[in-house]
């Protein structure tokens, strides 16, 4: 490993978008705290680079994401299996989706007990005079802790 990486404890990326394939091939030893700003990359690719930082206590999230993983499937746990270390999970992104989906109470609920909001950011019903289905902003945002 690089001597210059292997002392970083905070690091703040803030732009990861949906092209990046590769997982960085070094493990951050000692970062303890990652913020990532994103433009609808996987929830795959997340639990890949959580993979390794070891020491990793907290992680921020922010930006665009698709619904797989975050809404739909949810593997939050997953990531705190990754890595033993990590208590928290800062979220605070946005997707787009049919109004209709999000409401129910099988998407919301577990949302709800990993203490995480999903909330539509427009309710305004007038583009629908022109347009049968209309998709809307949400936004997903709260804080995951370890249990």
């Amino acid at each position: 490993m690089l001597p210059d990486l292997s002392s970083i404890r905070f690091l703040s990326v803030s732009l990861i978008d949906r092209n990046q394939k590769l997982i960085p091939s070094f493990i951050f030893q000692n970062l303890r705290t990652l913020s990532l700003g994103l433009l609808e990359v996987s929830f795959h690719w997340i639990a890949q680079l959580v993979a390794t930082t070891p020491c990793l206590i907290k992680l921020k999230l922010t930006g665009l994401v698709d619904a797989y993983g975050f809404v739909v499937n949810q593997k939050w746990i997953h990531l705190f299996e990754s890595t033993p270390r990590l208590l928290r999970i800062f979220v605070n992104v946005s997707l787009e989706q049919s109004k209709e989906l999000y409401r129910c109470e099988k998407i919301q609920a577990p949302l709800c007990a990993l203490n995480l909001n999903l909330v539509c950011n427009c309710d305004d019903n007038d583009c629908n005079l022109y347009y049968r289905e209309v998709n809307r902003w949400w936004n997903l945002r709260g804080m995951v802790t370890k249990q």
